[in-house]
C-alpha cells in the first residue's frame, strides 16, 4: 500500500519504513537513496536521528512510546501532532557538578567530618512510569576548615550538559530532574562515606535554545536529621538489565560487577592483577561443585597483595 506523506513529497524522499500510530496516523522513514534522510509523523522531524541502515531500521511500541531504531541509536519518536522532536530513548549520567564549603549556616558538616553526594537525571513519561539515568561517581567534601560549614553547589562550567544534542538527537528535555543524593555524614574527616545515599533534592531542568540546559543553584544546610529522601538503590533504571542501577557487592574477598572485579572489601573497582599459581584435584568431589582446585595470587593497583 502507498502511503501518502507531505514531508517525504517536498523532500522528494521515497518512504523506507514506517509504523501506524493509530487512524490515518504513522512515522515514516524516507530516503532519496543519496544519503539523505527525512523523517515524518506528519511534520518534518526536526531533531533525531540523521542516519540509517536499510534492514536494520526497526519500529516497536513500548509503554505508550514508539521507540525507532536508528545507526545513531535508539530514538523516542513523537507521535503525529505531538511535536517535531526525537529524543534518545534513555538518559546520559549527567556531569559531575562542583562545590564548596561555606563557614556559618546551621553547620551540620562540622570540622573534621565529611560526606558525599552524587547526581542523576530523572524523567516521568507519559504515562506516568519513571526512567532514570546511572549516578555519577560520588562528590567528596572534606571538612578540615576548623568551623562547621554547609556546601553551596556550582554547576559544571558553562552548564557543560552540553551538548546534549547527540548523534542528532535531544537526550534531555525541559521537565527533567537533576536528582542529589546524599550520604550520612561520616564523623571523621578522612575515610570514604557510605554509599546508602538518600535523595536530598530534585531540581528542574531547562532547555533552552542550541539544547543549553540550566539548573537552579542549590545550597545544602541541612543535618542527617532533618531529612529522609528515596534511597538511590532502591530502582534499577528501567532501562535495561545491564544498566540497572544496583548496589555494588560488597567484596569480603573477590566478587564480579558488571564486568568488572571487586575485591578486600572495597565498593568501588580496581585493577587486579592475578596469576595462576597451581591448579589440583578436589579432596573430595562429592562435596563439591568444582573438579579442580586453583591457588592464585592477586595484586592490587598498590601492588600489595590480596588475599583471595
Amino acid at each position: 500500500m502507498l502511503t501518502r506523506d507531505a514531508v517525504m513529497k517536498a523532500a522528494a524522499r521515497s518512504i523506507v519504513y514506517g509504523i501506524e500510530t493509530g487512524t490515518n496516523a504513522r512515522i515514516v522513514v524516507g530516503t532519496d537513496f543519496a544519503g539523505a534522510w527525512s523523517v515524518s509523523n506528519g511534520a518534518l522531524i526536526t531533531s533525531g536521528p540523521t542516519s540509517f541502515a536499510q534492514g536494520k531500521t526497526r519500529f516497536a511500541r513500548a509503554k505508550g512510546r514508539t521507540l525507532l531504531t536508528s545507526e545513531n541509536g535508539v530514538c523516542d519518536m513523537p507521535l503525529p501532532g505531538t511535536g517535531a522532536i526525537a529524543y534518545r530513548a534513555g538518559l546520559p549520567q549527567p556531569s559531575q557538578w562542583w562545590g564548596y564549603l561555606q563557614a556559618g549556616g546551621s553547620g551540620w558538616l562540622a570540622n573534621n567530618t565529611c560526606v558525599a553526594y552524587r547526581f542523576t537525571i530523572f524523567r516521568t513519561l507519559s504515562d506516568g512510569t519513571t526512567m532514570e539515568s546511572a549516578p555519577t561517581p560520588p562528590l567528596v567534601f572534606r571538612n578540615t576548615t576548623g568551623a562547621g560549614s554547609y556546601i553551596t553547589f556550582i554547576s559544571p562550567p558553562g552548564l557543560a550538559y552540553t551538548p546534549w544534542t547527540v548523534g542528532g538527537f535531544d537526550v534531555i528535555k525541559t521537565g527533567d530532574m537533576l536528582r542529589i543524593y546524599r550520604a550520612p555524614r561520616l564523623l571523621a574527616a578522612t575515610g570514604t562515606p557510605s554509599d546508602e545515599m538518600r535523595l536530598r533534592a530534585a531540581l528542574p531542568i531547562t532547555v533552552s535554545g542550541g539544547g543549553v540546559a540550566s539548573v537552579p543553584l542549590f545550597t545544602d544546610d541541612l543535618g542527617d536529621n532533618q531529612w529522609n529522601g528515596p534511597e538511590l538503590y532502591t530502582n534499577t533504571r528501567r532501562e535495561g538489565i545491564g544498566q540497572a542501577r544496583l548496589r555494588p557487592t560488597y567484596a569480603r574477598d573477590v566478587a564480579p560487577y558488571q564486568g568488572r572485579m571487586m575485591y578486600a572489601g572495597y565498593r568501588s573497582p580496581q585493577r587486579v592483577a592475578v596469576t595462576c599459581k597451581s591448579i589440583g584435584d578436589i579432596t573430595d568431589p562429592q562435596q563439591s561443585i568444582c573438579s579442580r582446585s586453583i591457588t592464585v595470587t592477586t595484586t592490587g593497583p598498590s601492588g600489595a597483595a590480596c588475599s583471595p
